[in-house]
């Protein structure tokens, strides 16, 4: 930031403080701004930097993203098999099971019923 000492020093005459006083007063400010506070260039330096490190990092975290859901998808997709395996495997069990019970007479599953009734409820 650019500090015009004479403007300061002037504002400080006109306003009825002494011009050796004023000149002190222009001279310390400068010098304390100049420390202290960051020119525009400066300023647009920390922005670019900043930028910078900004995409770096958000590419970065892109790149992790991307791995875990292509990770998640293939375990997703594993489960997937293996339950519709599962299912398949179930789906045959209970087909042979139901062509066993439709071959079986009418009084054959009464009794089959019953023993496992009697089983269960009246050991």
């Amino acid at each position: 930031m650019t500090f015009d000492t004479l403007k300061y020093a002037e504002t400080l005459r006109e306003a009825g403080v002494d011009e050796k006083q004023a000149a002190a007063q222009a001279h310390a400010l400068n010098d304390a701004m100049g420390e202290k506070v960051a020119s525009k260039q400066q300023l647009g330096q920390v922005e670019q930097d900043l930028t910078t490190k900004i995409d770096q990092v958000e590419s970065s975290l892109t790149t992790k993203i991307d791995k875990v859901e292509s990770s998640l998808t293939a375990k997703i997709d594993k489960a997937e098999t293996s339950l519709r395996s599962d299912i398949d495997r179930v789906e045959a069990v209970l087909s042979t099971e139901m062509n066993i019970i439709k071959g079986l007479s009418l009084a054959a599953v009464v009794g089959i019923f019953t023993m496992v009734v009697k089983t269960l409820f009246f050991p």
